[in-house]
């Protein structure tokens, strides 16, 4: 019988993390070129083990949740498992519906599973991300001018047919360039935030260089969002780049951190005080934003208050009014809810405070600069893109206040500022000040 040290494998079972994150990375990066060369060669099923790896990636995150007797990664098992069920009561009443959401969920504990790491900090996986991020960049400027052979394919999954491009808002429809992803707003999603995962590697100079090519290729994709939040995540480099010593980086990236939790309120605040309003009368391409106020960000909420009026307490379940729903008999009523945490409050109900309160303590002792500056950036990205789909952004969501989730019990959650002070190599790996990239 072979016989495997403790410190093997939880070398293997990291590894097995960190090998399903780039995979997640590699496939929805270059989902456009994978889809159709998987249907070229009649492997179309490949696309889904990526997801396969992400559901041991989610067995892993049950396991250390419970053996760590962590009270908030318990919470937040029983809370999948629980929204699941109420699925079934609600709109999931296929078994494609079903399935679809359980994948849709799982890069999100799968990226939860990855506390304790730095990704950037390790040799390999450093490589892939900049390769990815390059790739992403390229394949956006070069999209003009050559006829990538995916564009307008559809790829159809159980039945439904998905297209790989988009139209722009505007009247007569401006084409939204994919790229190597095959879908502007996931394209233009890996440029922005890839870059501020990255961007502390290099040197002032190198990312001064690095800002005109990149706002080329997000101008090519005509993602407004993604564009304002490169923006930022040049203002939030220069910002931590100005203050110099690292330890003040990572006190004052805290704050900043759990400041942006306040951008969550934003539809609220929005809805309360220019619902009704015709936005376009300020600027035309307010238009979408007043579609949102009006119509989306309300909608699917009466909805179901109409429908199921207990999902008020419970909320609607996994994959209710998600792209699952494409699967199931509740499919014509489908409407699209562009916000991350109100999508997630849709359908875990009360249970979202679970996911809030880890968010907001990882905020507060991740000594991860990176983390902390892709925290703040989702918390603005988020308040009109879902990133429920594609799963890469899910995962980078559960990757990122994923510290938290490396604690063991309610006592060391109390005693975490003690814990930081003297070191502990087991619990508190993602502590550790950061250096080069590990071998």
């Amino acid at each position: 019988m072979i016989r495997i040290s403790k410190k093997k494998a939880e070398t293997l079972v990291s590894a097995y993390l960190i090998t399903t994150f780039m995979l997640f990375a590699v496939r929805d990066s270059m989902s456009g070129v994978m889809r159709y060369a998987f249907s070229l060669v009649h492997l179309d099923f490949l696309w889904f083990v990526v997801d396969a790896f992400a559901m041991g990636a989610t067995i892993i995150f049950f396991i250390q949740q419970f053996s760590r007797r962590n009270p908030l990664g318990i919470a937040i098992c029983l809370s999948f498992v629980f929204s699941l069920v109420v699925s079934v009561f609600t709109t999931n009443d296929t078994i494609g519906g079903f399935f679809s959401s359980i994948k849709m969920f799982l890069p999100l504990l799968a990226g939860m599973s990855l506390s304790g790491t730095v990704l950037e900090e390790r040799k390999w996986p450093n490589i892939i991300l900049h390769v990815v991020f390059v790739a992403s960049v390229i394949g956006l400027i070069l999209n003009p001018y050559i006829s990538y052979p995916w564009v307008g394919q559809t790829f159809n999954t159980l039945g439904v047919e998905r297209q790989a491009t988009r139209l722009w808002w505007v009247e007569g429809g401006i084409v939204r360039y994919g790229g190597l992803a095959g879908d502007s707003t996931m394209a233009g999603y890996f440029c922005a935030f890839l870059y501020m995962l990255l961007a502390r590697q290099h040197r002032l100079l190198v990312n001064v260089v690095s800002w005109p090519i990149i706002y080329w290729a997000l101008n090519t994709s005509t993602s407004k969002t993604a564009t304002g939040v490169f923006f930022i995540a040049i203002l939030l480099y220069l910002f931590q780049y100005f203050l110099g010593n690292n330890e003040r980086r990572i006190f004052v990236m805290r704050k900043v951190a759990r400041f942006s939790f306040l951008f969550i309120l934003v539809p609220v605040v929005l809805i309360i005080f220019t619902a009704g309003m015709d936005l376009t009368e300020i600027s035309p391409k307010l238009f979408s934003l007043q579609d949102r106020i009006n119509n989306t960000w309300q909608e699917p909420y009466i909805l179901m208050a109409e429908m199921f009026p207990w999902t008020i307490f419970t909320g609607c379940g996994m994959g209710c009014m998600c792209y699952p729903i494409y699967y199931t008999s509740y499919a014509q009523l489908y409407i699209p809810l562009d916000n991350f945490y109100l999508m997630t409050l849709l359908m875990m109900g009360p249970s979202t405070i679970f996911i809030l309160i880890a968010q907001y303590k990882s905020a507060g002792m991740s000594r991860d600069t990176s983390k902390l500056a892709v925290i703040f950036l989702f918390n603005i990205y988020s308040i009109t893109v879902q990133c429920y789909g594609p799963s890469f952004a899910t995962m980078m969501f559960g990757y990122m206040f994923s510290d938290v989730f490396a604690l063991r019990s309610r006592t060391e959650l109390r005693l975490k500022p003690i814990l930081q002070r003297f070191g502990s190599s087991d619990s508190l790996a993602s502590f550790r000040p950061l250096g080069r990239p590990a071998e």
